[in-house]
């Protein structure tokens, strides 16, 4: 691992927000929360829409050598655009800049297995039986591509697999099937999970507000995954098999 450590540093790569009241918070905590395991010569954030912009963060590390974990629910539309900006920066202005981007969050397999413990703890909380408990999965979702929907229900899968639950349903704010209509059909006892990395407009404002405006008595809200600490435990393993992946390889 010293070799690793010493030859690698890591970006952070979030959406961000713009918004009165949005601090990214949640990426923040979370960089602080990796800086604490001292695993990397040099851990950076940066954002699409917020400071520090993240062509700036990758501008600042001195290593040759950065990993970029994209905090995105998808590899979808904007992580798209992340993953164009930090190659264009690196390749106009640091050329012999090693750049890995790694797998964005919402495609980790062992995410689900952290929804599950979330879900059941929250259930538990309100006197749900797990085994009575819908868990209902709520995305940006896009009528553009299908990037979010095929995330979604990758997750819904990998959590039905593990089988603690009634029910696991993927709805969206922004594409069927949609948030509000789930909630229409009165469905039983439910924990929903926000598959949203921040706090701003769809994290905080849309999600939150259509859960208070709900008629429906008997859904609990677990909150956002990426306001989670166990997130960082997802990022710092994807990272470190990397490193040691790559240690591997230049050892061998």
């Amino acid at each position: 691992m010293n070799r690793g450590e010493a030859r690698f540093s890591l970006l952070v790569a979030a959406h961000g927000e713009r918004i009165a009241h949005a601090y990214n918070d949640n990426v923040k905590r979370l960089a602080a929360n990796l800086a604490a395991r001292a695993t990397f010569s040099e851990l950076r954030f940066g954002f699409l829409s917020g400071e520090p912009e993240m062509e700036d963060a990758l501008l600042a590390f001195r290593s040759p050598s950065v990993l970029v974990y994209p905090l995105f629910m998808s590899d979808g539309y904007f992580a798209q655009i992340a993953y164009d900006r930090l190659h264009d920066a690196a390749v106009r202005r640091i050329p012999s800049l090693r750049l890995q981007i790694l797998p964005p969050l919402g495609l980790d397999p062992t995410l689900a297995g952290i929804v599950v413990r979330r879900a059941a703890a929250a259930a538990g909380a309100a006197s749900f039986a797990p085994a009575d408990t819908n868990v209902v999965l709520v995305a940006h979702g896009s009528t553009r591509e299908r990037a979010s929907l095929t995330a979604t229900r990758t997750l819904a899968e990998r959590i039905r697999k593990i089988g603690c639950f009634a029910q696991v349903s993927g709805v969206f704010l922004e594409q069927a099937p949609f948030l509000v209509d789930f909630l229409r059909r009165s469905p039983g006892p439910s924990v929903v999970v926000g598959l949203f990395t921040g706090e701003g407009l769809h994290g905080r404002h849309d999600l939150q507000g259509i859960l208070s405006s709900s008629p429906v008595d008997h859904i609990i809200y677990a909150g956002n995954v990426g306001a989670w600490p166990e997130i960082a435990d997802i990022v710092a393993a994807t990272a470190t098999r990397e490193i040691l992946g790559d240690v591997a390889i230049v050892s061998s």
